[in-house]
């Protein structure tokens, strides 16, 4: 997107919330272990990133963005990890 490359940053979400946050099965575990509302929440900030490049907005505030959604998933990520909730890969 800092480059003004609209479509492939779209395509980078896409395959972040599709290819990664969905089939490495961190959604599923954070709606089973932790609640299905903090899904949502993470859910609705892949959108919020979404919009923001859909409407042009500035890259400060798509990057600001981004760092509130790779705050939360890491925060996910330890708390799933101290529950036990390891990942696919690691079973």
């Amino acid at each position: 997107y800092g480059e003004g490359d609209e479509r492939r940053a779209k395509a980078h979400l896409i395959d972040a919330y599709f290819g990664v946050f969905e089939a490495s099965g961190m959604e599923g575990a954070i709606r089973s272990n932790i609640s299905a509302r903090r899904a949502y929440e993470i859910e609705a900030i892949f959108g919020d990133i979404r919009k923001a490049i859909n409407r042009g907005d500035p890259l400060s505030e798509v990057e600001s963005l981004v760092k509130e959604l790779e705050e939360a998933l890491r925060e996910d990520g330890k708390r799933l990890y101290r529950m036990g909730v390891l990942p696919e890969e690691a079973r």
